[in-house]
């Protein structure tokens, strides 16, 4: 599962990332958070601090290099909810001073100055939302599923029977691919807004050998207890058997499909 969730771009951007948390930061939080960032090699799991930091800070970093060119209410309003990996990747190899100028101040900032205050910018974030306790933050904690029925997700008295949230890890960039949301109000960024809810290996060999996975369960009725059955062994990355156990897969059979959600 941990190959599953190593992000294929995080580690990219992450000597900047890790400069801007030296210990020539002012930041009250940026030695926890040089700790928390050691050994991070772009592995999003969601039990770690090291993920959210890092997308806390690369969000930052998109609005402090880009809004000024394009006007923030106009970036905030349709801009911000994009991932600028490539763009950013791009204007901090060539060390670019025009796209690090903040072109709303006096001053030329420098692409260190930018990296820098990304930084503290995200640190403020993720402190008044999580706590000052950097070593407490986890990715799961912002980046959840939420499996929303619709209608009743939205009625306060059903929706806890009705809806399905748990924290996963990867991100845009991982094979397991669990899509980062960054533009939606604070109470809903970094949550995951696309997701494999089918994941199926099929042995062609031996069909016994093929496995699947949904994201909830197997039922539309919550009061079965299928009805959210498959949720948190989905998050881990297993698998349940195609086959039943002990069936021999290579001959013929019947498949007996039962009501009531079993």
């Amino acid at each position: 599962m941990q190959a599953d969730v190593k992000s294929l771009a995080a580690p990219r951007l992450m000597p900047w990332l890790m400069r801007a948390a030296s210990s020539a930061s002012p930041h009250r939080l940026a030695a926890a958070a040089r700790q928390a960032l050691e050994g991070f090699d772009g592995t999003m799991a969601h039990d770690r601090a090291a993920p959210l930091i890092f997308w806390a800070w690369q969000r930052a970093l998109a609005r402090a290099l880009l809004a000024d060119e394009a006007g923030a209410p106009l970036f905030d309003r349709s801009f911000s909810g994009r991932t600028f990996q490539d763009t950013l990747e791009g204007i901090l190899e060539r060390d670019d001073a025009w796209w690090c100028d903040d072109k709303t101040t006096p001053v030329a900032e420098t692409c260190a100055q930018q990296v820098d205050r990304a930084l503290a910018s995200a640190l403020d974030e993720l402190s008044a939302r999580f706590g000052s306790d950097v070593s407490q933050w986890r990715w799961g904690d912002a980046h959840r599923v939420h499996a929303e029925h619709r209608p009743f997700s939205n009625v306060g008295v059903l929706a806890p029977l009705f809806h399905l949230s748990v924290p996963v890890g990867g991100d845009t960039y991982t094979v397991n691919a669990m899509r980062v949301g960054l533009g939606e109000a604070e109470a809903r960024r970094y949550r995951t807004t696309h997701g494999p809810s089918l994941r199926a290996l099929y042995d062609v060999a031996d069909r016994s050998r093929s496995r699947v996975m949904h994201s909830s369960g197997q039922s539309g009725l919550p009061w079965a207890g299928a009805y959210r059955g498959f949720l948190q062994p989905w998050a881990a990355g297993e698998y349940v058997p195609l086959w039943p156990a002990g069936a021999d897969a290579r001959k013929g059979g019947t498949l007996l499909l039962r009501p009531g959600g079993g």
